[in-house]
């Protein structure tokens, strides 16, 4: 507790799920824990995670980063596969991601709905652009094969 009576450390253990709080909950704060097997790392102001470091069961990193209304705003993981992707988001939705799928580099950007865009570069260095509609329906494409 500090000189106010306030306390700025808790500890909690609940089954095999733990939590150490650091800092003003009601203010800013840091949360180190592990819930459900997966380790994590989080944030907060005035009560909302605005980032956020977790290790998945499988070992799986993530990083978000929220908005002060607790939406998320950029996110960054590998999966499984140790596939990397950076999404960035507004208000909630996916707007843009960058990352590598099956050996190609990947582009997506979005309007407000859908993903109008994609941009990408495959391992043997040919690449492509495809325009969307907002329907998600492919209407102009540009797949390129450069010269060897």
């Amino acid at each position: 507790s500090d000189s106010s009576g306030q306390s700025r450390l808790t500890a909690l253990v609940q089954g095999s799920d733990g939590l150490v709080i650091v800092g003003d909950e009601s203010n800013q704060s840091g949360v180190l824990g592990a819930v459900g097997g997966s380790p994590f790392v989080s944030l907060f102001e005035a009560g909302r995670s605005r980032a956020r470091l977790q290790l998945s069961e499988t070992g799986s990193p993530s990083f978000g980063l929220f908005d002060s209304e607790g939406r998320q705003g950029l996110a960054m993981t590998v999966d499984s596969s140790e596939a990397p992707l950076l999404t960035l988001h507004e208000q909630g939705r996916v707007r843009a991601a960058f990352g590598v799928r099956e050996q190609t580099a990947v582009l997506n950007m979005a309007d407000a709905q859908q993903m109008r865009l994609v941009v990408g570069v495959a391992e043997d260095g040919n690449p492509s652009i495809s325009f969307l509609s907002e329907d998600g329906e492919i209407i102009q494409a540009l797949p390129l094969e450069l010269p060897r």
